[in-house]
């Protein structure tokens, strides 16, 4: 059986003197600005084998195309999140105004009534609820007809219209 000698570990890398440093690692700060000019750099047009030659970038083009790719995707996780929020903003609002016009369009108020028929169209081209052939949303049958002719009183418009409506058969 041989003794065993205690050496101390000896790291792997270069000689202490020989003149070549290891790797060089990096702060957090210092990557995030590296990534940013790879990617200023790539939306520019500049090829990835350049990107990797370049003087503030110095990496192999496997490494520039996999945080090109991380950047990408991280990009698009952001956006995805900002749409989503902004959806459930829309949609609170909507639920809002709807909430408050729906007493009034419950108990006859022609404004109302169309107010509550508006947000209801919104909610329906945001769940897709269209008719597509006609671009119409497929709403209940003869709801246009009940709300023809009424005239809410101060609406100078609707009066004028009904005033001025050819008469049935008429032609204008």
């Amino acid at each position: 059986m041989t003794a065993r000698v205690n050496r101390p570990y000896k790291r792997p890398g270069p000689k202490p003197g020989s003149g070549t440093a290891g790797p060089k690692r990096i702060t957090r700060e210092q990557r995030a600005k590296r990534d940013a000019t790879i990617m200023r750099l790539f939306i520019a047009g500049v090829s990835e084998n350049e990107i990797a030659a370049h003087h503030s970038v110095g990496l192999h083009q496997s490494v520039v195309h996999r945080i090109i790719k991380k950047e990408i995707q991280d990009a698009a996780e952001h956006r995805e999140l900002l749409s989503d929020q902004a959806l459930a903003i829309y949609v609170d609002r909507l639920e809002a105004l709807l909430r408050a016009a729906w007493p009034k369009a419950l108990s006859g108020d022609a404004k109302g009534i169309e107010v509550a028929r508006r947000l209801m169209e919104m909610y329906g081209r945001l769940y897709g609820l269209e008719d597509e052939a006609r671009g119409n949303l497929l709403a209940p049958m003869g709801v246009e007809s009940e709300l023809e002719g009424v005239v809410e009183p101060g609406d100078e418009l609707a009066a004028y219209r009904q005033r001025h409506r050819p008469a049935q058969g008429q032609q204008l």
